[in-house]
């Protein structure tokens, strides 16, 4: 499956995303967590943050605090965000 059909299929039931956010100038970087990342994590340390499974899905059912801590924890982790999604903002052209 392509990624971007991952991230849609991701996004089919209500949840919330991770994403670390980079902004320089007129750019921005969007990375997002990666799910192989965090299906190997759990799989080694399943009392690593409450979740449980859905047929192929994750479903994190930790507290609100629970879950920023688990993020700033591993924010440094670079296979752990590795889907990056480049932004660039583009200024329109005056014309007289």
């Amino acid at each position: 499956m392509n990624t971007e059909n991952l991230f849609l299929l991701c996004h089919l039931i209500e949840a919330h995303s991770f994403a670390q956010i980079e902004i320089k100038d007129d750019d921005v970087n969007i990375t997002f967590l990666d799910y192989k990342w965090m299906d190997e994590t759990l799989l080694e340390n399943p009392n690593l943050i409450k979740h449980f499974r859905a047929d192929d899905n994750i479903v994190l059912t930790a507290s609100t605090l629970e879950l920023q801590a688990f993020v700033r924890e591993y924010s440094a982790y670079e296979e752990a965000f590795t889907s990056e999604v480049p932004l660039k903002r583009y200024h329109a052209i005056k014309t007289q």
